[in-house]
């Protein structure tokens, strides 16, 4: 058992309400238990997961010291910004937002969100298809598109779990399509070196990093070193929507093909990126 602790942000009351329930509150929006078990956090975060709505103006994050984590510690976040964590040579930084020469501060718009990202080279898209959509399916599917629109990395796997066939339906991987796929320690390496020390930006990028964290930990791997950012909740910020990855492309005039495979929904949130970033505001 270990400290565990939750900030909150701009959280509706019946989330500051249940953290009071279960945490001692030392601060407005700040809840701590001392002793508080694996399973119960695990609970804990699945109850705040379930009632979050992508709002923009809301933020949480819990933490708690984990040896095997690097820096010692493990965090987890829901919200925007999720970049105000970085995560360098094993240590959790927290920075500040950019400021102009004469100390204001930059706007931090989507759009403005979007054209930074085309302003840099380490920064990439993935996605992932898994065998379900509870916390600890596995990763079948993996897919990189680099900031020049050149495929990094693309690989289905052969799961450590049994496929759903709600999952199988969505998707349309099959067992046997995985059966002479690689397993995941034999695409680890390839995949650390891919998404290492970048801004990955995923469309539920929630999602994406916890299927990889999941299957990270039951392998016994280090999680990937990398600054997540979710295009879907700057998608939902800048358009007030809260449409899927093939609605918000169809809005753009994206065309949309076969959805729901990691390399084409990949190059989707790429376009999409690409539009934001073209737009006026």
């Amino acid at each position: 058992m270990a400290m565990t602790v939750v900030v909150t942000r701009n959280s509706p009351s019946r989330v500051r309400g249940f953290l009071a329930s279960c945490m001692c509150e030392i601060a407005p929006g700040v809840y701590t238990a001392p002793r508080m078990t694996p399973g119960v956090r695990d609970r804990v975060w699945g109850v705040l997961e379930s009632w979050f709505d992508g709002s923009p103006e809301e933020g949480i994050l819990m933490t708690w010291p984990d040896s095997k984590r690097s820096g010692g510690q493990a965090v987890r976040t829901l919200g925007w910004p999720q970049q105000d964590l970085w995560e360098h040579n094993g240590v959790f930084l927290s920075r500040k937002g950019q400021v102009s020469s004469t100390g204001e501060a930059l706007p931090t718009t989507p759009v403005d969100w979007a054209r930074s990202l085309m302003g840099r080279d380490d920064w990439c898209i993935i996605d992932t298809e898994t065998t379900g959509l509870s916390k600890s399916e596995a990763v079948i599917e993996i897919a990189i598109i680099g900031n020049d629109g050149r495929t990094l990395f693309e690989s289905l796997i052969q799961p450590d779990k049994k496929m759903s066939s709600g999952a199988a339906r969505v998707h349309g991987i099959d067992t046997a399509s995985l059966r002479s796929a690689p397993k995941f320690p034999e695409i680890y390496q390839d995949l650390r070196e891919a998404v290492h020390d970048k801004i990955v930006v995923a469309y539920h990028a929630a999602f994406d990093r916890q299927a990889l964290h999941g299957v990270c930990s039951r392998h016994g791997f280090p999680e990937l070193t990398a600054n997540w950012q979710c295009a879907m909740e700057r998608y939902q910020q800048w358009r007030a929507l809260r449409p899927t990855l093939a609605q918000a492309c169809e809005r753009e005039g994206i065309q949309v093909g076969n959805t729901h495979r990691a390399s084409a929904d990949a190059r989707l949130v790429w376009d999409l990126v690409q539009v934001m970033a073209k737009a006026s505001s």
